[in-house]
């Protein structure tokens, strides 16, 4: 409490807050100079059984697949409709991500050959393509695939006899490199000529973005 870092760009909750009004407070921590950040809850789903001591309108709020999320939390406090929404809305919200139309959306990059193999096999009347997935099919997948290489290079812990020893939490949250930020690395590859340029997409720690850095290097010339 109290304390004001303007250029905070991530927020991460393991679990809701108690009250709608608790979670707004804690991931409004972040984005305050206006730039670009992300809030990610992650939670189970005991979280939000009947058994669980958090409020209703926090347990919609988790298992909400339709509502802008802004609109949601703001109507709270009943002021869901004065919510803007930044333009394109795939920087709104994950559910206005999936709504999303504009020219960033639409774009289908041709699969690769290991994306084919792996779905020749799926039978089309049990699959619905996902907006989100198809724009996040990467101009740079092998680019993606190295980050991710990287990421889980960061979670192989091994104990004394050299035995790896198992993650407590997820990967994501063990690296502080979520899904998000390396999606936003690998759209932004062309553009990145810094450590600070790859820090300006979410990535917390220096020393992550320093060999980060160096693969968008030796990938990008």
């Amino acid at each position: 409490m109290g304390l004001d870092a303007p250029d905070v760009r991530q927020s991460i909750h393991l679990g809701p807050s108690d009250s709608v009004q608790a979670y707004v407070q804690e991931t409004g921590r972040c984005g305050r100079d206006g730039q670009d950040s992300i809030a990610l809850l992650y939670y189970r789903n005991k979280d939000v059984s009947k058994a669980s001591s958090a409020s209703e309108s926090i347990k919609a709020y988790c298992t909400n697949k339709q509502l802008c999320r802004r609109q949601q939390l703001m109507k709270e406090f009943d002021a869901s409709d004065i919510v803007e929404r930044p333009e394109p809305i795939h920087k709104c919200c994950d559910v206005c991500e999936q709504n999303c139309t504009c020219k960033d959306c639409r774009v289908v990059y041709p699969l690769t050959e290991y994306e084919v193999s792996q779905t020749v096999a799926v039978d089309v009347d049990d699959y619905t393509a996902s907006p989100t997935k198809k724009r996040r099919r990467k101009k740079h997948p092998e680019l993606h695939t190295m980050l991710i290489e990287y990421r889980n290079s960061l979670c192989n812990c091994m104990d004394e006899n050299g035995r790896q020893l198992p993650l407590l939490i997820g990967v994501e949250i063990a690296s502080g490199l979520p899904n998000p930020v390396i999606n936003h690395i690998v759209e932004e590859a062309d553009n990145i000529s810094s450590v600070s340029d790859v820090i300006e997409c979410g990535v917390m720690f220096r020393s992550h973005a320093q060999h980060i850095f160096e693969i968008i290097k030796s990938f990008v010339q």
